[in-house]
């Protein structure tokens, strides 16, 4: 087994952050390097990334083994964390895919058929990407909110890597813009409140949706689909959209209903249900996929 010009070609932006310096170095690596991760710990180890890296604590040579890149169909290198024992990042390394994304993009190619603007998915909750990275090989801008710091190092990683149109934005969702204490924790990270209280919850920077184009830095024409996964947070999120909503003439939402985080969070299915009717949303529960 050897690389590709493609590994190689990452492998240098992945690790050093720069382009091959001739095709003659990338041929070298094609023919000495046996597999990406063998290619990946070789320039881990050399002068140069020592050279670049020496001021940095070794905070740079951590962040680089906190990630595996796992070559998907093609050229195609999913980012993953290297602690990500959930199902999803799971899932992705085994097979290179999150299969329930594939019914999802079906369920909204459906829903949106009738639809004439451009295809923008706001992804509130987009963890490594198993929804947006999908999306966007599809041909998607996507607008991803994940508030896991690492979270967020592996979705850029991905789409810069892939040349994806993800615009990440490293914020908590919830219905007021200021700063709120977040627990890193995985997939899983939430909100911390009296019943959640774990030592180390950072301080990060929280939006709410109607603040959207203020905190992205630019004008958001459309808005075709909203997936909403945010560990209990969703009723607030929802609370704190009424105008974002309104502004893009209420999209079609996919938003997970989880009674235990959000009881975590002091709310309920029934108070998730009634947020959305509230803004004139019918809420169904998705079992299986009938629309037709």
């Amino acid at each position: 087994m050897s690389v590709s010009k493609n590994d190689v070609k990452n492998a240098y932006r992945f690790v050093l952050g720069r382009e091959p310096e001739s095709e003659d170095v990338i041929r070298y690596w094609e023919n000495h390097a046996n597999s990406w991760q063998e290619l990946r710990n070789s320039f881990l180890v050399s002068d140069e990334y020592k050279r670049e890296h020496a001021s940095d604590d070794l905070s740079a040579t951590a962040s680089h083994e906190d990630y595996y890149l796992k070559k998907c169909d093609g050229d195609f290198f999913w980012c993953l964390r290297s602690d990500g024992d959930d199902n999803v990042s799971q899932a992705i390394r085994k097979n290179g895919r999150w299969g329930e994304a594939e019914e999802f993009k079906n369920i909204t190619k459906k829903l949106i058929k009738n639809k004439k603007s451009g295809e923008v998915l706001l992804d509130l909750g987009a963890n490594i990407g198993a929804i947006s990275v999908p999306f966007a090989k599809d041909g998607w801008h996507v607008i991803s909110v994940e508030a896991g710091s690492r979270n967020v190092g592996a979705l850029q990683i991905t789409s810069k890597l892939n040349d994806l149109d993800i615009e990440v934005l490293p914020y908590i969702v919830h219905e007021h813009t200021g700063k709120m204490q977040f627990w890193q924790n995985g997939p899983w990270g939430q909100i911390t409140n009296d019943m959640i209280h774990v030592p180390g919850a950072e301080l990060l920077d929280a939006f709410r949706l109607d603040d959207l184009e203020r905190v992205a830095g630019h004008t958001i024409d459309s808005i075709d689909m909203v997936k909403i996964d945010i560990e209990g947070s969703e009723v607030a999120a929802v609370r704190g959209g009424t105008d974002f909503f309104r502004k893009y003439d209420y999209p079609s939402c996919f938003c997970e209903a989880n009674r235990w985080t959000l009881m975590a969070q002091g709310e309920s299915v029934r108070s998730l249900k009634d947020a959305f009717a509230q803004l004139g949303y019918r809420p169904y529960v998705l079992r299986k996929c009938l629309i037709t």
